[in-house]
C-alpha cells in the first residue's frame, strides 16, 4: 500500500526516506535505459550533491506517499507534496512556467519528484499493479485529505497528455517552454475532484485490480489533524 510520510511521523520513516533520496537521484540525475521516464538531468545545476537527491524543497511541511513493494517493503514509487502559500519549485526555480502569475492558495498543494523505480519491478508489474495504484493513491490523498483541492505541477510535454488521462481537470499554467536538458516542459494545475476519483478507481478497475481494496496504509487514516496543522 502507498504511505503517507508527514512530519509527525518521519522519524519512524528515516531509514525509508534516506532510500528515496537515492533512489530519486539514480532515477532523475543518472540516465537509465530501462527508465522510460529517465530524464538524466544536471546535478550540479539543480544544486544536488552526488548520489542523493535532497534540495530545499524538501522541508518539514512536505508530504511524501511512497509505495512499497508488498513482499520486499522496497520503495517502488514517491511522489512530493508542497505547500504553495510558501517556496516551491514553480514559484522559485520556475516562475516563467506560469503566465498568470504563481499560484498561493493553502488549498492547493504542488507535487513534484514523481519516480518510478524501474529495477526493482518488471513492466508488468509496473502496469498492472503499481503505477494503477499509485495513481489512485495519489488522487485519493488529496481528496480525502479535506485541504487539498488541487495540485500544481512542472512536468516534460510529452508525459502532459497522459497526465490529462488520469486527471482530467487539468489546465496549462502556461505555454511549453524548453529547459537547458533540451527538453520542453509544461506547468499545470489538476483538479483533485470526484471526477478524478472515479478516473483512477476505472483505472484499477481495467487493470483488474479490486477498486474496494484500500491503496493507501491505514495507518495513515487518523492523520487528518495532522495534515490540517501542516496545512495552517
Amino acid at each position: 500500500m502507498a504511505e503517507v510520510i508527514t512530519r509527525e511521523n518521519r522519524a519512524y520513516y528515516s531509514d525509508l526516506l534516506e532510500d528515496m533520496h537515492k533512489q530519486r537521484y539514480n532515477a532523475l540525475f543518472r540516465p537509465h535505459p530501462v527508465h522510460p521516464f529517465g530524464l538524466g538531468w544536471d546535478p550540479s545545476e539543480a544544486g544536488i550533491p552526488e548520489g542523493y537527491d535532497k534540495d530545499d524543497f524538501d522541508t518539514d511541511e512536505t508530504i511524501y506517499l511512497v509505495e512499497r513493494h508488498p513482499e520486499t517493503g522496497e520503495i517502488l514509487a514517491s511522489i512530493r507534496y508542497n505547500p504553495t502559500m510558501g517556496p516551491h519549485l514553480l514559484s522559485e526555480v520556475f516562475p516563467d512556467h506560469c503566465k498568470g502569475g504563481i499560484t498561493r492558495d493553502p488549498r492547493i498543494w504542488e507535487v513534484s519528484r514523481l519516480v518510478y523505480d524501474f529495477q526493482r519491478m518488471s513492466k508488468e508489474f509496473f502496469d498492472g499493479y503499481v503505477r494503477p495504484r499509485f495513481r489512485a493513491a495519489q488522487t485519493q490523498l488529496c481528496y480525502n485529505s479535506g485541504f487539498i483541492d488541487a495540485v500544481t505541477w512542472l512536468c516534460p510535454e510529452r508525459m502532459y497528455n497522459s497526465t490529462l488521462g488520469v486527471w482530467p481537470n487539468t489546465v496549462p499554467l502556461g505555454l511549453p517552454k524548453e529547459h537547458s536538458d533540451g527538453k520542453s516542459y509544461v506547468a499545470a494545475r489538476s483538479e483533485m475532484d470526484a471526477i478524478a476519483i472515479e478516473v483512477t478507481t476505472k483505472g484499477l478497475e481495467d487493470a483488474g485490480l479490486d477498486p474496494a481494496e484500500p491503496v493507501l496504509f491505514q495507518m495513515n487514516a487518523g492523520l487528518s489533524e495532522g495534515f490540517a496543522r501542516i496545512a495552517a
